[in-house]
């Protein structure tokens, strides 16, 4: 992921990806700037209650705030926003890495 330019096969569709997880954590910090110190810490404050309450007590409390509106800002589905904003970059990349393997007469492996 970290080589330099010149160390890898710029032709290679496997090497290229690779490099592209950098993309994808430039991504993440975008997406997750607004939100990234509420998730901290509510971490932190499950940490907190497990150790003074009880992993159950602290459980059932990181749950609550998980599915609370403030997070889920009003679906079923917590962080939906970030999700969606993430799932643009992903899939721009999986793109270009899907090109890149066609170009050089190669499939693209799935997970089905």
């Amino acid at each position: 992921m970290l080589a330099s330019p010149e160390e890898i096969d710029p032709h290679d569709p496997q090497l290229v990806w690779l490099r592209r997880y950098a993309e994808q954590g430039a991504a993440w910090c975008e997406v997750w700037s607004e939100r990234h110190q509420q998730v901290d810490a509510a971490m932190i404050r499950l940490r907190e209650d497990c150790r003074t309450a009880s992993r159950q007590e602290g459980a059932a409390r990181y749950l609550e705030w998980l599915f609370s509106p403030e997070v889920t800002d009003g679906s079923d589905v917590p962080f939906q926003r970030e999700a969606k904003r993430f799932r643009t970059t992903f899939d721009a990349l999986l793109r270009s890495y899907d090109e890149a393997m066609v170009r050089v007469d190669q499939a693209a492996i799935r997970h089905l």
